[in-house]
C-alpha cells in the first residue's frame, strides 16, 4: 500500500491473528524497516538516497523544491547524453536518470544514469561493485598534465571512475555566494552558453568578482526531505497510528502540517499543571461482608495500605499496595476461619502481598476510556475455599439465577438491552496481572440449604475435595485490547479456567481420598532440607505432620463415604456438630472418642429406634424402611465411629505438628448481626463475645439470635432469656432457661422493711420472673422464681431488655409474611 505525503490512511490488517507487522520502506530505496505496531512509543528510522539536480544560471526557488511545473522548462541542469560522457546544459525533466546526483558526505558527486540499477534488496557483493564502478563528475584532463593555457577557456567537465589521484578535481563544494568549486583554488563550473546543448567546463575566476549568472550553481531535491524518516507507533484513543516525520521537521518541532482535516496526535505544548496526593494507612483498614439475612459472610483486614494519586500532563496515575491482607470466613459452621493468608518468605519482607498500578488517558468521546497500563501483582498466598461461603457470596453478588428469575428477566420489557455498538467500552494498552504460586484448599459441605442447592444447580458447580494443592498460574497479558468490562471479564474467566485445567495434575493430587502425596511429598522434603541445616526437630515436625495429614485426609474421607449408607440424617448431623467443636488437638481426641461412642450405641439402638420411627412417619412403609436402615447401621455405625476415631487422631497429631507459620486465626470474632434496634450497629467486640458464649450454651442453634448480657449472668436472646452461674460456656452451669412463650411478666419487687434492716443484702434487689408450669388436667399453674441482683438499677435495666425482647419474640410469631405461612411453607 502506496501512501503519498501529507496524507493519512486508515489500514486494518490483512491477517489479524498474525502479530501486527509492517514493513516500511521509501519507493526508490533499498533500506526497509519491519515496525511492530504493539510497540508504542518505540521509534525507528529509514533512510533513503535523496537524489539532486544541479543547475546552472538558474534563478529558481533556493529551497530546491520543485514542485511547481512552470519552472521545469525554465531551469537547465547538468545531464549526460547517453553516446559521451561529457557533461552539457539540458532541461530539467523530473525522474531522468541521466540528470540524477548523489553527494556525499566526503564531496563527491557521483552519476546516478551510468551506476547499475539498484535491487530492492542488493547483496553486500552488489553493493561492493556498484561503489567500485560508481561514475563521478571529473575534470577530462589527466591529474599529471598541466593545464594552466586551458584555464581561460575552461576544461570540459566528464564521468570519470573515482582515482585517489584526481581527488582534487573529484572532490565538490557549493560556496555560499553561489559556485560550485573543486579543491584548487579560484575554480568554479560554469557554463559556456545558458542554452540546452552548451558544454560545462571548469574554468577560473578573479578573486572578489560577484558570482555572475554562468556561474550559478544550485541543488534542488528530487524529492523533499532530509533522507532521513523517523517512524512511530503513537495512540489516537483506542487507534494505533504510525506517524512517518521527517528527521529535520521532528527535530524543528513540527509534527503535522496545519491542515484542517489533520488530527494533531502529539503536542509540545508544555503543561506545568501536576497534582500528587499520598496516603497511608500503616495500621490497615477492614471490610465486612454483611448479607441480609443479616449474616456476615467474610471480614477483610488490610494492613500497611499505601495509595498515591498523580496527574501530570493529561495522564492520571493510581498506585495502591498493601503489604498484609487476610479474608477471614466469619460463618458460624465454617471449617476453616480464614480464606486468604499470605504466606511470604520472610515476615520482614518489605515486598507487598498486593500492588495495583493504573495509569489513564484523556478520552475524546465519552463512548469509551483509555487506560494506557492496568497491572496487578499479587504475592505467595494461601487459598481456602468452602463451598456454603462460596454459593452464599454468589448470593451476595446477585448470581446464581434460577431459570424462572432469568425468564422473568427476559420478559421484563422496561429493561432495553444495550447494544454491542452503543455499548461502553474500554481501551487498555497493557494489562498484566500476576500471582505467586499459592495453596489452593477446597472443602465440600455435606448439607446445604435448599436455595443454596437451587444456586449450585443452576451454576452446575461440582466441587472435589482436596486441601493445599500447589497452584502456580501464568500471568494475564494482553496489550491494545479495546472491548467492553463483560468481554474483559469473560475473557479472565477463559483465562483462569485453562490455566485451572492445566493445574489439574497438582490438584488430582492433592484429594482427600488419596491422602494428599502431593502434600505428603512437600513436608518431607522440608524436613529432608531442615536435616540438611541441622535442625532435627523441624525435620520430625514435618514428617510428623505430613503421615498424620495424610491418614487423616484418608480416614476422613472413607468415615464420610460409609456415613452417607447410614441413610440416618440425625445420625450424620450429630457426627458434623461433634466434628464442628474439635478446634485443636484436644478436640479433635474428644471428637474422636464421642465419634466412636456415637457410632456404638446408634449401631446398637439402631435396630429398635429406626424401625419405631419409621413406623410413626410413614405406617408400614415407614416400619420396612426403618427395619432396612436399622440393619445397614448396625454394621455401618460402629466402623464408622472407629474411621472417626482414627481420623481426629490423626488430626490431634496433625495439629500438634503444626509450626507457628501454618496457624492462621481471624482477626476478630464473629460480628453479631442482630440487635433490639433491628438493624445493624457498629462492631462490637462485646456483642460478639456473647453470641459466641451463647452458641456455645444452646448446642449450636443458630436459629437463636444473641441480643445483650450482662456479666455474662444474665443472656438476653431472641427466643429465650438465661441465667448462668459463673462465666463459663457450660449448658450444665445454667440456672434457669425461660423461654418466651412460657414468660408471663417480669417485675422488679421493692424492698422488705425486714430486709432493709441489719441484713447482708440492704443493697440488693429481687427481680421476679412469673413462668407458665406444666399443665394438670385443665389447670395452669405459674412459679414466680426470684433472682437477687446486686442494685436496683441493674435488675431495672434486666427487666426492661426481658420486656423488650418478649415483645420483639411476640411481634415476629403473630406476623404472617406474603408469600409464607407459620410453618414456613410457601403458599400456593
Amino acid at each position: 500500500t502506496e501512501v503519498p505525503a501529507e496524507s493519512q490512511l486508515a489500514y486494518a490488517c490483512d491477517e489479524p491473528c498474525l502479530p501486527p507487522r509492517l514493513l516500511c520502506w521509501v519507493n526508490g530505496s533499498t533500506s526497509q524497516v519491519i515496525v511492530d505496531m504493539n510497540d508504542l512509543d518505540s521509534e525507528k528510522q529509514i533512510y533513503y538516497d535523496n537524489y539532486i539536480y544541479i543547475s546552472v544560471g538558474s534563478s529558481g526557488p533556493s529551497t530546491g523544491t520543485l514542485s511547481i511545473q512552470h519552472w521545469y522548462d525554465r531551469i537547465l541542469v547538468l545531464d549526460v547524453m547517453h553516446d559521451a560522457r561529457h557533461l552539457e546544459l539540458q532541461p530539467l525533466q523530473p525522474g531522468k536518470r541521466s540528470q540524477l546526483w548523489r553527494m556525499r558526505s566526503d564531496g563527491r558527486l557521483f552519476h546516478e544514469g551510468t551506476a547499475p540499477p539498484r535491487k530492492s534488496q542488493p547483496s553486500t557483493a552488489l553493493r561492493r561493485h556498484r561503489a567500485a564502478t560508481t561514475i563521478i563528475a571529473s575534470c577530462s584532463t589527466s591529474p599529471s598534465s598541466p593545464f594552466k593555457h586551458d584555464l581561460g577557456e575552461g576544461i570540459p567537465l566528464s564521468l570519470k571512475r573515482r582515482d585517489a589521484r584526481r581527488s582534487s578535481t573529484q572532490t565538490w563544494e557549493f560556496k555560499q555566494e553561489g559556485r560550485m568549486c573543486c579543491m584548487h583554488r579560484n575554480l568554479c563550473v560554469q557554463a559556456k552558453e545558458l542554452k540546452a546543448g552548451s558544454i560545462v567546463v571548469l574554468a577560473s575566476y578573479p578573486e572578489g568578482r560577484v558570482c555572475l549568472r554562468n556561474e550559478l550553481c544550485m541543488r534542488h531535491k528530487h524529492i523533499p526531505g532530509s533522507g532521513v524518516l523517523s517512524l512511530k507507533v503513537v495512540r489516537d484513543g483506542p487507534t494505533r497510528v504510525l506517524r512517518v516525520v521527517d528527521i529535520r521537521q521532528k527535530r524543528a518541532g513540527v509534527l503535522v502540517s496545519h491542515r484542517p482535516d489533520w488530527t494533531v496526535l502529539q503536542s509540545y505544548t508544555p503543561n506545568h499543571t501536576k497534582l500528587r496526593v499520598t496516603v497511608a494507612m500503616s495500621k490497615g483498614l477492614g471490610v465486612s461482608l454483611v448479607s441480609n439475612d443479616p449474616e456476615e459472610l467474610v471480614y477483610i483486614t488490610m494492613n500497611g495500605v499505601t495509595m498515591e494519586f498523580n496527574a501530570a500532563h493529561g495522564e492520571k496515575s493510581y498506585t495502591i499496595k498493601m503489604q498484609k491482607v487476610q479474608i477471614d470466613n466469619q460463618l458460624m459452621q465454617s471449617r476453616f476461619p480464614v480464606v486468604l493468608s499470605s504466606r511470604q518468605s520472610s515476615s520482614s519482607s518489605t515486598d507487598p502481598l498486593f500492588s495495583l498500578h493504573v495509569v489513564t488517558q484523556p478520552s475524546s468521546s465519552r463512548t469509551y476510556e483509555i487506560y494506557k497500563s492496568l497491572s496487578m501483582d499479587i504475592g505467595r498466598t494461601s487459598l481456602n475455599l468452602e463451598e456454603e461461603l462460596l454459593l452464599k457470596l454468589v448470593r451476595f453478588a446477585g448470581g446464581g439465577k434460577t431459570t424462572s428469575e432469568r425468564d422473568s428477566q427476559l420478559l421484563d420489557e422496561t429493561k432495553i438491552p444495550v447494544s454491542a455498538t452503543s455499548a461502553h467500552r474500554y481501551y487498555f494498552e497493557a494489562i498484566k496481572l500476576s500471582m505467586m504460586p499459592t495453596h489452593l484448599s477446597v472443602y465440600t459441605a455435606s448439607r446445604l440449604q435448599p436455595d443454596l442447592k437451587a444456586i449450585k444447580q443452576s451454576l452446575s458447580l461440582t466441587l472435589v475435595q482436596f486441601e493445599r494443592a500447589p497452584v502456580d498460574l501464568k500471568p494475564y497479558t494482553r496489550n491494545h485490547l479495546f472491548e467492553t468490562i463483560s468481554f474483559v471479564i469473560g475473557d479472565m474467566t477463559k483465562f483462569i479456567r485453562e490455566q485451572m485445567m492445566g493445574q489439574a495434575a497438582m490438584i488430582l493430587g492433592s484429594v482427600d481420598f488419596l491422602g494428599n502425596p502431593i502434600g505428603l511429598l512437600t513436608d518431607v522434603k522440608a524436613g529432608v532440607s531442615g536435616l540438611a541445616r541441622g535442625n532435627l526437630p523441624n525435620m520430625l515436625k514435618h514428617f510428623s505432620h505430613g503421615l498424620s495429614n495424610s491418614t487423616a485426609l484418608m480416614t476422613s474421607s472413607l468415615s464420610k463415604g460409609l456415613g452417607g449408607l447410614t441413610m440416618d440424617e440425625d445420625y450424620d448431623e450429630k457426627r458434623r456438630l461433634i466434628q464442628l467443636d474439635a478446634r485443636d488437638a484436644g478436640g479433635h481426641m474428644v471428637a474422636g472418642v464421642q465419634g466412636l461412642m456415637a457410632g456404638m450405641i446408634g449401631g446398637l439402638t439402631g435396630m429398635i429406634t429406626q424401625p419405631v420411627k419409621g413406623a410413626q412417619e410413614d405406617g408400614t412403609k415407614g416400619l420396612l424402611k426403618g427395619i432396612v436402615k436399622g440393619v445397614v447401621g448396625t454394621v455401618t455405625k460402629p466402623v464408622t465411629g472407629v474411621l472417626d476415631l482414627a481420623s481426629e487422631s490423626a488430626s490431634a497429631v496433625r495439629e500438634i505438628s503444626l509450626t507457628k507459620e501454618q496457624i492462621t486465626h481471624r482477626v476478630r470474632r464473629i460480628r453479631c448481626c442482630h440487635s433490639f434496634q433491628g438493624c445493624l450497629q457498629s462492631y462490637s467486640e462485646s456483642s460478639a463475645e456473647g453470641q459466641q458464649f451463647l452458641y456455645s450454651l444452646n448446642n449450636r442453634d443458630y436459629s437463636e439470635h444473641y441480643y445483650s448480657h450482662l456479666s455474662l449472668q444474665v443472656l438476653i436472646t431472641s427466643k429465650s432469656v438465661y441465667f448462668i452461674l459463673g462465666s463459663d460456656p457450660d449448658p450444665e452451669r445454667i440456672m434457669l432457661l425461660v423461654d418466651y412463650n412460657d414468660l408471663v411478666k417480669v417485675q422488679v419487687l421493692r424492698p422488705t422493711s425486714a430486709s432493709s434492716v441489719g441484713s447482708s443484702h440492704a443493697e440488693q434487689t429481687t427481680l421476679e420472673l412469673t413462668i407458665k408450669s406444666v399443665c394438670y388436667i385443665s389447670r395452669v399453674g405459674y412459679i414466680k422464681p426470684q433472682i437477687i441482683c446486686h442494685s436496683r438499677n441493674l435488675a431495672e435495666r434486666v427487666c426492661q431488655q426481658i420486656n423488650y425482647a418478649k415483645t420483639l419474640f411476640t411481634e415476629h410469631t403473630e406476623t404472617l409474611c406474603y408469600g409464607a405461612t407459620r410453618d414456613g411453607h410457601a403458599d400456593r
